[in-house]
């Protein structure tokens, strides 16, 4: 199967600026990124690929900037595949793919 990983980092993130806390603090953005990148894959490709976005790294939880991560992988790869390799992906959030 064919996995294609986005990273990046924000280090003046507006959702958790100036705040700490005990968790990561940034799903609600993570959760936009994967929107975003659905909608595109809906849109451009025929919905031919699934995404997912994780918060992987919190400034408000002492990080030095919130690091996020998009795995993009064709719509044929099982959710499990992505669970064995990426536990820590799952953590947090157990949710996988949304069929549209």
């Amino acid at each position: 199967h064919e996995v294609w990983i986005y990273h990046w980092s924000d280090d003046d993130c507006p959702f958790c600026r100036n705040i700490q806390f005990p968790h990561k603090f940034c799903a609600f953005p993570a959760g936009a990124y994967q929107g975003a990148a659905q909608t595109w894959s809906a849109l451009v490709n025929d919905g031919a690929f699934h995404a997912l976005a994780r918060e992987v790294r919190c400034k408000a939880q002492g990080a030095d900037a919130c690091e996020y991560i998009l795995v993009m992988v064709k719509k044929e790869t099982p959710i499990e595949l992505l669970k064995e390799h990426m536990p820590d992906l799952f953590e947090v959030i157990e949710a996988g793919f949304v069929d549209y």
